[in-house]
């Protein structure tokens, strides 16, 4: 049987906090990580980091892609 789960959504002023939080560069990468791996804490935000984390590095994969398969050889063409 599945148990029933009692924590409380988040409101909209601890989203707007969380999001806020993702904004700065310096720690978005860091709340990311401790909001994921964290053992306590929110399972929704918990879930939100481990999909933004998972989208993140697609993203920056498909640029490394993009990257390496477009531009570079141009740059090089004109060296």
């Amino acid at each position: 049987m599945e148990a029933m789960n009692t924590e409380k959504p988040f409101t909209v002023g601890q989203w707007i906090m969380t999001l806020l939080l993702i904004y700065l560069p310096p720690f978005d990468l860091i709340f990311l990580l401790y909001w994921a791996l964290s053992k306590k804490g929110s399972v929704n935000r918990k879930n939100f980091s481990v999909a933004n984390l998972i989208l993140g590095t697609a993203n920056f994969i498909c640029i490394l892609v993009f990257y390496f398969w477009l531009i570079h050889p141009m740059i090089m063409i004109e060296k």
